[in-house]
């Protein structure tokens, strides 16, 4: 009786040790990779197993049509297809992406598009925090147009503080690509101040632009924010669409006419 005994704790014990090994397997699977701009030792940008959505999928505010105008449909591009060019960026799921840095830039691989919008989710605080180069700490996200380089950009950004509201800006530097070359300088105030909806952690909100001729679409949350004239220096370069942030969370999705075709590759690197 003793030795039955025996046998029966040990076979319990040899089950107790098979179930936590199963666990620990379990555990080491289902984590998404992180963008590749940023430190290669920063694993706290990626999504948890747990967290695979970034809760803006049908999140769709189109402005209303009107005489003249009707908006062109847009769809979220393929994470896979957004190019980081500072900071690290992660995948949610198929076209969700996440940041959770000082500050990040990007763009759509291979784009030329004219209408872009923006959907996001601000989280909150980012677990790093870094100044302008004025100085000041400011958290934003916004939309980059004819993207050419980092010198040369139109800027459509939504403050969350210290200074709420929406800012038009135009960066031109002839002949600069680099940042190194043009730091802050160049830049061109077209607007400022635009009223819209305050920024509350995970509420979300969608920020459109359009360009038609040389007239700028501004739509937040599907409302219409502004509408003028870019001046002619946005127009001496081009290139792809694009999100900055800086000093926040975000969870967000990039949309333009059709979306991005998945062939489309970053000219190196790229959310993995």
């Amino acid at each position: 009786m003793a030795r039955l005994g025996y046998r029966r704790k040990s076979r319990r014990l040899w089950w107790v040790v098979g179930v936590i090994g199963v666990l620990s397997i379990a555990a080491s699977f289902g984590t998404p990779k992180a963008g590749c701009a940023g430190s290669p030792d920063d694993e706290d940008d990626e999504a948890t197993s747990e967290d695979q959505t970034s809760g803006l999928e049908g999140l769709e505010r189109p402005p209303p049509a009107r005489a003249g105008y009707t908006p062109t449909r847009l769809d979220a591009i393929a994470s896979s297809t957004f190019c980081p060019t500072e900071g690290r960026v992660a995948s949610v799921g198929a076209r969700g992406l996440r940041v959770n840095a000082g500050g990040m830039r990007g763009v759509g691989a291979e784009d030329a598009s004219r209408s872009v919008e923006l959907a996001f989710r601000f989280r909150g605080e980012s677990k790093e925090a870094v100044p302008l180069a004025n100085g000041e700490m400011r958290k934003q996200i916004g939309i980059k147009l004819r993207a050419h380089d980092t010198c040369n950009v139109v800027y459509v950004m939504w403050h969350i503080a210290p200074t709420p509201g929406v800012w038009i800006l135009v960066k031109s530097n002839p002949g600069m690509s680099t940042h190194a070359e043009c730091r802050d300088r160049g830049y061109i105030n077209v607007d400022s101040t635009v009223a819209v909806p305050e920024i509350r952690v995970n509420e979300p909100h969608t920020l459109r632009a359009d360009i038609d001729g040389e007239t700028l679409w501004l739509h937040a949350d599907g409302v219409e924010i502004w509408k003028g004239a870019l001046p002619k220096e946005a127009f001496a370069f081009d290139g792809p669409v694009g999100t900055r942030t800086d000093n926040g969370e975000f969870d967000f999705e990039l949309r333009v006419p059709g979306g991005l075709q998945r062939a489309a590759r970053c000219a190196s690197g790229g959310v993995e």
